[in-house]
């Protein structure tokens, strides 16, 4: 895999965020995705941002219903630049939106405890 824009490079980190969640079979595709999503952050002067658990979790739950970054914004009840900023590693989720996780999505309290 090649990655040659800046859509190439989200569409990478976004399927080794995904990956990262499914442990044993992701792990022979997520190494070399990941390898190269780091050399293209490190071309082009990217933070490399490890994903958290809590982000991992998300996502799975956007791809899971199958909802884009609009829906998924919407059903949070934040903006989708906000929602951006967190998968880009630019913000945290916050208190605010870490509450809303377990009655908008469903997820576990504990959870969202233990991720954060």
């Amino acid at each position: 895999m090649e990655i040659r824009t800046e859509a190439d490079h989200q569409q990478a980190r976004r399927q080794l965020e995904h990956l990262l969640g499914h442990e044993h079979t992701a792990s022979l595709i997520a190494v070399p995705l990941s390898d190269v999503a780091n050399t293209c952050e490190e071309d082009n002067g990217h933070r490399s941002v490890p994903p958290t658990p809590l982000i991992i979790r998300l996502e799975h739950e956007r791809l899971e219903r199958q909802l884009n970054d609009q829906q998924l914004a919407e059903l949070l009840i934040i903006s989708p630049e906000s929602l951006r900023a967190v998968w880009n590693g630019q913000r945290h989720i916050d208190l605010d939106l870490a509450k809303r996780l377990p009655s908008r999505l469903g997820m576990l309290g504990t959870f969202i405890l233990e991720a954060a």
